[in-house]
């Protein structure tokens, strides 16, 4: 209802986030690279570095399974298309893993994505927001690295995603470098 004020989530609020139930990463043949437990774990530290700023009073906490699609595995854009749903409903905050990039391809993506995340649905009323998802491309983390498939470190794929969890969180990119961003060098790992 206030032009130009940023929607936040409920002040002191607990944000209740699911997760894909696949694994994070796999190869094209579809052998495990990060499996699922390792990357919930992921998932769980990547969120304590947001709630651990000392000037932010929101806490995350795990919830469960992606709900909506066969066994909470988000596999196709189908079952993308689904769980969006029900975030754009307000029903829950995924976090999908595209364990191939397949996801990110039938999404028609450039293949230098390497995740993303955004806001589902916000209450203009409150100036509030009610769900937001996060989408990672564990592509990068598939052990391969060639002309068409990358591969980034450990480290450096947790800080793309650190950075995706705070567009989940609600924060905007900063302008402190809009100069080198209006040069056409953006981030990849925003859609």
């Amino acid at each position: 209802t206030n032009p130009g004020q940023a929607f936040v989530w409920p002040g002191g609020s607990t944000i209740h986030y699911t997760v894909d139930t696949g694994p994070l990463s796999a190869t094209p043949s579809g052998q495990v690279v990060i499996n699922n437990a390792q990357g919930l774990a992921r998932v769980k530290s990547l969120f304590q570095h947001w709630q651990s700023v000392p000037t932010t009073s929101i806490t995350y906490t795990y919830a469960g399974p992606i709900t909506g699609v066969t066994g909470g595995d988000v596999k196709t854009v189908q079952d993308f298309n689904t769980v969006k749903g029900s975030c754009a409903a307000g029903a829950q905050n995924p976090v999908i893993f595209d364990a191939n990039g397949s996801i990110f391809s039938g999404l028609g993506l450039d293949s230098l994505v390497i995740g993303f995340a955004s806001i589902c649905k916000t209450n203009a009323q409150t100036g509030q927001i009610v769900s937001a998802m996060a989408t990672l491309n564990g592509e990068f983390q598939d052990g391969i690295s060639n002309q068409t498939n990358f591969e980034l470190s450990a480290d450096q794929f947790d800080e793309a995603m650190t950075h995706e969890l705070g567009h989940f969180s609600g924060l905007g990119h900063s302008q402190i470098n809009l100069a080198l961003f209006q040069s056409g060098v953006v981030d990849a790992c925003d859609i």
